[in-house]
């Protein structure tokens, strides 16, 4: 009985080796382009690569067969990063079958199921065809060299045995990312001034598209800092910038920061696409320091993709600072009056703030009037030695007050403080007293004072 169960167990062998070398469908896939794997070479965003492949079916038992593909591997790069979901395309090549029918005539995507190519006639004759695949530029999210595989399948009709084949993909994958910007003056340019309110804030508008190589970063850096003709620079805190406008990516700065000349950060995200503006503003606390003039700059971007740069078109800052030559006078509320005033009433003080504006870079002098003597209601003179005045220069200014210490207030025409040589922007505060005495007429007494500006 032993000798029996190796002699069919041998049998059975041989059966099965005679079945496999006598097979009865045989399939072959070959890329038209040659060698054997199917290569895309080298694809950008913008373009659709497109590659056939010829497949050949030997059958010899007479029954109706099927051809069907599928991806066996996505396409993954280097990093084991995906090319993307459904990124190629593929369909048959109308009349290159000499029998049977063709399927997938129309584009449609590849998948990991089978899908159905071709179905032979039913006494299952020999045949060939050509399938094409496109793999589209608009659909690829990553950069990178890509390997992927795809089977065939070659299956009989109601039958089990099939014949399959694997056929390797490869692409190299660069991204052709496209940047634009542009300035709100011209394409090229950012001009500001502060006198216009159309010209008071600029911006520059940057947008990218096609951005397939993950993390992007956006800098920028002031390659020549604004300067006039003489090439002194504009004051650090003269220009504002802030980063508006995207909803997607992170931007830096968020509020008003001084224009910096080094390289900094204004944007990061993942997105393949996004609009977003840099925006500069004058700083009016900062306007009167700055000397007239009209200071040319220029801003550099660079965009930063994986590791990859590209310096991108600069853009022109330019700010004309116009002639500034102006005095605030700050009077105490009801100008200059000293109400309810009696003969032993404590002396009363009264301050005035005066802001001189300029940037002419010339010397000045402030002169002060006063209209009249300081009277009542009842027409009574308050006697000159009891109205006196001094001044005090505010926050470290410079120039020089011509009343350090109390001073009888002089009705003429006078000056009451000059500037430095630079004619410097200056504030400073002046302080009236008026000292009751015995024997004066009670009441309130008031006078109008007069500032003026004028260069020395």
């Amino acid at each position: 009985m032993r000798k029996v169960a190796i002699l069919i167990f041998i049998a059975l062998i041989i059966t099965i080796g005679f079945v496999d070398a006598q097979s009865a469908l045989n399939l072959s896939v070959t890329p038209l382009s040659g060698g054997n794997s199917l290569r895309f070479g080298r694809i950008s965003s913008v373009i659709e690569v497109n590659k056939e492949v010829r497949i050949r079916i030997s059958s010899t038992d007479g029954k109706q067969y099927q051809v069907f593909h599928r991806l066996a591997d996505p396409l993954i790069n280097e990093k084991n990063v995906p090319l993307g979901s459904h990124v190629i395309s593929t369909y048959t090549l109308l009349g290159s079958n000499a029998s049977g029918t063709l399927y997938a005539q129309n584009l449609e995507k590849i998948g990991f199921a089978d899908q159905l190519l071709y179905s032979s006639g039913t006494g299952g004759q020999s045949d060939s065809f050509t399938v094409a695949y496109a793999i589209n530029g608009d659909c690829l999210k990553a950069t990178g060299n890509f390997f992927g595989r795809i089977q065939y399948t070659a299956r009989p009709i109601g039958g089990t045995s099939q014949d399959d084949v694997i056929l390797n993909v490869t692409a190299e994958v660069s991204g052709d990312l496209r940047v634009e910007v542009e300035g709100s003056s011209t394409p090229d340019a950012v001009r500001l001034k502060l006198k216009s309110d159309r010209d008071k804030e600029g911006f520059v508008r940057l947008s990218f598209r096609e951005n397939l190589g993950g993390e992007i970063r956006v800098f920028q850096e002031a390659e020549l800092f604004p300067q006039d003709e003489l090439f002194s620079e504009i004051d650090n805190d003269l220009i504002m910038v802030t980063v508006s406008g995207s909803k997607k990516g992170e931007l830096f700065p968020s509020t008003p920061t001084a224009l910096t000349r080094k390289r900094i950060l204004i944007y990061s995200s993942q997105e393949s696409e996004d609009v977003f503006y840099v925006n500069f503003i004058l700083n009016e606390g900062a306007i009167d320091r700055q000397q007239v003039g009209i200071y040319k700059g220029r801003l550099r971007y660079t965009v930063e993709t994986g590791d990859s740069q590209q310096e991108i078109a600069g853009i022109d800052l330019e700010v004309e600072v116009e002639p500034i030559f102006a005095i605030e006078v700050d009077l105490p509320s009801g100008g200059l009056s000293f109400e309810r005033l009696l003969p032993d009433s404590q002396p009363i003080l009264r301050e005035v703030d005066v802001h001189v504006k300029t940037n002419l870079g010339r010397p000045y002098m402030v002169m002060q009037n006063i209209a009249s003597p300081l009277t009542n209601e009842t027409g009574n003179v308050m006697p000159d030695e009891y109205f006196t005045m001094k001044m005090d220069l505010l926050d470290s200014q410079s120039g020089k007050v011509m009343y350090s210490d109390y001073q009888s207030v002089s009705r003429s025409d006078h000056p009451i403080f000059t500037s430095d040589n630079k004619g410097s922007p200056s504030r400073f505060k002046v302080v009236y007293r008026l000292r009751p005495f015995s024997g004066m007429v009670a009441g309130g007494y008031s006078t109008a004072i007069r500032f003026s500006l004028g260069e020395i």
